[in-house]
């Protein structure tokens, strides 16, 4: 069997220029701008598939013989696949997007330092700048993996899958000559397209920072760091289904008769494009999100002197965004209640940790006798070191699989009883003490159902709890390690044998991580994993030559 080809390529080009202006012997300023272009992913084939939604939208119901209306191939399309079907558009570009890829992406910078003191024991450093993103190859790479004529995602439900067995699950019906799948208000197809125009992922970083010292080799730091981020990648889910009432019926698109209700069953027939499945049936990925960053930064250093070396750090700090999910390839997800209103998905980001505390310190035992004679060698060379952790816990964010049936979403978050606020949701006591019960269960109720419907409406709403509405357990743990070198001898006169132990958890604190936030399951509100392992201990001997 063969394969596609493909010979994708991409073309970055940036320049910049900077300046260092000296005001006064303390006082340096640096200025830069930096431009930046970011080209569409393209291949030397055509093979880069994309679909228009403003094209989609001058036909919102297809016929019932099927329409490919809103797919789109790239102008270098050499219709390795055959021609391009009618109501199939060609891109005027040889990339996803339709418009011409951002030109204006100018990123100044501006920095300065500052000695306000004769005796240059304080330092202030302040710094602003723009920082474009060049945007992960998979996420552009994404619609080739869903879209024809690439791929051919076929689905159906109702008498659209009536002809479908085990012997041909795909019966002639469903594909079109050269793999396009034509849209129909039966079919249930999905989409995944690069959002038009394009915007670049663009972050703004900003720092206010003074150092003074204490002592020569002692340095006290506080700052204030931060960050605005906009146009994140995402991807966001379209197809969100309309609410139908007796006084605002939909027509269903298969028969014409009126949907009055609103229900699990019937939520494909209330979409704005039908023919695709509710939710994500239809998903674009874009600079659609936004976060930002902003905390008070500590540090005391101490350089080495007699032997001791520390370093401790103190941040408080909260990130806000309204893009879920970790670090992902194919960039973060609208995905916790209704994906079209932003306003409701801000808040605390999942990975956000407001308090953070680090302590590092290493300090080599006086030598004993100068290191002479048996006790001297064995009680000199000693090194003790240790690495503290402290930090609050994660944001929790609490999740309802029988909420939002109305709109096809298995994604609604949980719903208050009526009452309880965000400051009833914890169980009271120390970790410890709620392993079994961190969350107050009775905190929370079942999904409404949809406000507007009628008889017979059994369709449910999406939950009213925010997102990071509660923080899981912190973190406490201490690692320390005991080291010894010993001139030896042997194959070189300064030769030396070096051992060493480490103690990771030292203490055998526990370590929790989060419980489960899924109302309704069993492990809802339990912790039945610990974050740290119990602790361990290492040995290490080695000699050196």
């Amino acid at each position: 069997m063969g394969g596609l080809r493909a010979d994708y390529r991409i073309t970055d080009v940036s320049s910049f220029v900077q300046d260092d202006i000296k005001i006064n012997p303390r006082f340096t300023l640096n200025v830069g701008l930096r431009w930046e272009y970011f080209g569409g992913m393209s291949d030397e084939y055509g093979n880069v598939p994309n679909f228009s939604l403003a094209a989609l939208q001058q036909m919102l119901i297809p016929p019932v013989s099927g329409t490919l209306v809103g797919f789109d191939v790239a102008s270098n399309y050499r219709g390795e696949f055959g021609p391009v079907p009618p109501g199939v558009r060609r891109r005027s570009t040889p990339y996803g997007q339709e418009s011409a890829m951002p030109w204006a992406n100018f990123a100044p910078r501006v920095g300065l330092a500052w000695q306000p003191l004769s005796s240059n024991r304080l330092v202030v450093r302040s710094g602003y700048g723009w920082f474009y993103q060049r945007v992960n190859g998979n996420f552009l790479f994404g619609p080739n993996n869903v879209l024809p004529p690439d791929v051919a995602t076929v689905g159906g439900f109702g008498t659209a899958n009536a002809l479908s067995t085990l012997a041909v699950p795909f019966p002639p019906a469903y594909i079109s000559p050269l793999g396009w799948v034509p849209r129909t208000p039966f079919t249930s197809l999905q989409a995944t397209f690069l959002n038009d125009p394009w915007k670049t992922p663009l972050t703004m970083s900003y720092d206010l920072d003074t150092q003074y010292a204490l002592q020569p080799s002692l340095t006290l730091e506080i700052s204030y760091v931060g960050n605005r981020s906009e146009h994140l990648e995402v991807m966001q889910p379209l197809n969100v289904p309309n609410l139908a009432s007796p006084t605002n019926p939909i027509v269903n698109p298969q028969d014409g008769t009126l949907i009055t209700t609103n229900t699990a069953a019937n939520a494909a027939l209330r979409v704005p494009y039908v023919g695709f499945a509710p939710m994500g049936g239809l998903t674009t990925y874009g600079g659609l999100g936004d976060a930002n960053y902003n905390s008070l930064q500590a540090a005391l250093k101490k350089q080495v002197s007699r032997g001791l070396q520390f370093q401790g750090a103190f941040t408080w700090g909260r990130a806000l965004t309204d893009a879920l999910g970790g670090n992902s390839v194919g960039g973060e997800s609208f995905n916790s209640n209704d994906p079209l209103d932003l306003r409701q998905l801000y808040g605390p980001a999942d990975f956000n940790q407001q308090l953070r505390f680090i302590l590092s310190i290493s300090y080599d035992l006086p030598r004993f006798r100068n290191g002479e004679g048996f006790s001297g060698k064995a009680l000199s060379g000693w090194t003790i070191s240790d690495l503290t952790t402290i930090q609050s816990g994660l944001p929790l964010t609490f999740t309802d699989a029988l909420g939002g049936t109305a709109f096809g979403s298995s994604a609604s978050r949980a719903e208050f009883c009526p009452g309880m606020t965000n400051a009833d949701v914890a169980t009271p006591g120390s970790v410890e003490s709620r392993l079994n019960d961190y969350v107050n269960a009775a905190a929370f109720c079942a999904p409404p159902v949809v406000a507007i419907g009628g008889p017979g409406t059994t369709g449910t709403d999406f939950g009213n709890t925010r997102r990071g509405i509660l923080f899981g357990p912190g973190q406490d743990n201490w690692d320390i390690a005991l080291g010894k070198s010993t001139v030896v001898g042997g194959l070189r006169e300064d030769a030396r044998l070096e051992f060493r132990t480490e103690f990771f958890n030292a203490f055998n604190h526990a370590q929790f991580a989060n419980p489960g936030t899924a109302v309704g399951t069993a492990s809802f509100g339990i912790i039945n994993a610990t974050s740290v392992t119990p602790r361990l201990i290492q040995f290490a001997l080695k000699y050196v030559f």
